[in-house]
């Protein structure tokens, strides 16, 4: 089942699994969205499944250092009118001792795109591990 599929109760018990590897005081931006916690972590997750359909990710490792990554990421949904976007991205995260993130930001930028234009579809194969994810 992808994000977005199934029931809200589906989408927010998935929400509370992603939400256990962050702090419990995490802090979060997504997009213009502020996040504290991880209530309020589930609640944004929710609320994007929900909203994105048939959501499909990759991310590519930009750099680290530390307890700090930056990854760069394309994602591509569609909405509840049918409508694809394909979502591009950059993420920074900061993790703590025990490995759990208690910082994330995201700037992310969508552009309508096509179903026959898609590229991105479910997990990604054993053919893209390691090769980079294109520019557009």
């Amino acid at each position: 089942m992808t994000a977005g599929q199934g029931g809200s109760a589906a989408t927010a018990a998935r929400a509370e699994r992603v939400a256990a590897a962050y702090t419990p005081d995490s802090v979060w931006r997504n997009r213009d969205t502020f996040a504290t916690g991880r209530q309020e972590i589930v609640e944004l997750l929710t609320a994007k499944w929900q909203r994105e359909q048939d959501y499909a990710l990759r991310k590519s490792l930009w750099s680290f250092d530390g307890d700090r990554i930056a990854v760069r990421f394309q994602y591509e949904s569609r909405d509840a009118d049918g409508r694809w976007w394909r979502s591009y991205g950059n993420e920074l995260r900061e993790f703590d001792e025990r490995g759990l993130m208690r910082r994330r930001e995201a700037g992310i930028d969508e552009v309508p795109t096509t179903e026959a234009e898609r590229r991105i579809h479910g997990p990604r194969p054993g053919s893209e591990r390691g090769v980079d994810i294109p520019l557009r």
